[in-house]
């Protein structure tokens, strides 16, 4: 288990502003990827001009503003199912982006469960290599990956679906 400054040095912050999002989504990130079998450096939180981008694998999970005079935390379109109907109702939703201004910075924590059910979902819709390995039987028989190999378990399709209660080869 990492520590609170080894999980915010994964995202290379030093605004005091991310500081408390980051104190929250930090463990949260490392359990999704952990669970996941994913690498640590799947995951970036990229500086740009004036907002933070984060990245699994080079997409967008998430991006946020949390200094100036407008600050807003975004979401991609696609992760619109993960929203209550009060937050879509006060969210605005322009190029496929769904935006929802902020009123302070420590707002953005209400946030921070959905921020990982986005970051879990870009991981589910992620390319796979193949659908599953020849450990499928003993997968199915515990429910979950069981593969050694982190690099193959992460390109392994079946997983995903064990994950979500699918389970198509366990003897009854």
């Amino acid at each position: 288990m990492q520590t609170m400054n080894e999980q915010l040095t994964l995202f290379h912050t030093d605004s005091k502003e991310d500081v408390v999002l980051l104190e929250q989504f930090g463990p949260i990130c490392a359990r999704i990827l952990d669970e996941n079998g994913m690498s640590h450096d799947n995951f970036e939180l990229r500086t740009n001009k004036g907002y933070k981008a984060a990245k699994f694998q080079g997409s967008v999970v998430f991006s946020y503003k949390l200094t100036g005079k407008t600050i807003w935390i975004k979401f991609p379109v696609r992760y619109r199912n993960l929203f209550s109907t009060e937050d879509l109702e006060t969210a605005s939703i322009r190029n496929g982006i769904i935006q929802i201004k902020l009123s302070s910075p420590s707002e953005a924590t209400r946030y921070v469960e959905m921020m990982g059910k986005a970051l879990d979902a870009e991981i589910d819709n992620g390319p796979r290599e193949y659908s599953c390995c020849s450990h499928y039987q003993e997968c199915s028989d515990a429910g979950h990956c069981v593969n050694q190999y982190p690099a193959i378990a992460a390109q392994c399709r079946y997983k995903i679906h064990l994950k979500h209660g699918e389970n198509f080869f366990h003897n009854v």
